[in-house]
């Protein structure tokens, strides 16, 4: 009864539990937030997890992030362990519960930024050089499309690909 309040909360209701499993992404009762893992790449270390509460309010839901270890000690893209060598084309979300529903219905590699719109770290630029296209996702507000422009200008815009907020896009 509370995984399904649960899912219903975070609107992952047509989230697979594989698609979960495979980002290994869990429930904490405790705390009632979804736990979002940042694994090395290349190994199973533990360098941080992301926490994402919701609290109901009047007109919905609010959600409340909370990053283990603090935000700016370390940063990761949220799906980095899933991406493997012969992978050419990544599309990148700015919230983790995006990359898990884009992943499982188009089954392309996703990654999720550490902060979401606010930066994209220049340490992780390298895992990023691997990819000949990458696709930013990042919402549907003009805040999101600046962002994925000036994301796609430090990556290469030629090699880049915008998805435009709007109903129609």
């Amino acid at each position: 009864e509370e995984a399904q309040l649960a899912r219903v909360m975070f609107g992952l209701t047509k989230v697979t539990d594989d698609t979960l499993r495979r980002f290994s992404v869990r429930y904490l009762r405790s705390a009632r937030s979804l736990v979002f893992p940042w694994f090395t790449p290349g190994s199973s270390g533990l360098r941080g997890l992301k926490l994402l509460g919701a609290e109901g309010q009047e007109n919905g839901v609010q959600y409340v992030e909370t990053t283990i270890p603090r935000p700016g000690v370390y940063h990761n893209l949220f799906g980095l362990p899933l991406i493997s060598r012969r992978d050419t084309e990544v599309v990148v979300t700015s919230r983790e519960l995006d990359s898990l529903a884009l992943s499982q219905s188009t089954g392309l590699p996703t990654l999720s930024l550490p902060r979401g719109t606010v930066c994209l770290p220049p340490a992780l630029l390298p895992y990023l050089e691997q990819f000949r296209r990458i696709v930013f996702w990042l919402g549907d507000d003009l805040r999101s499309w600046e962002a994925a422009k000036l994301f796609a200008r430090k990556l290469n815009p030629k090699r880049c690909s915008l998805v435009r907020p709007g109903n129609q896009q």
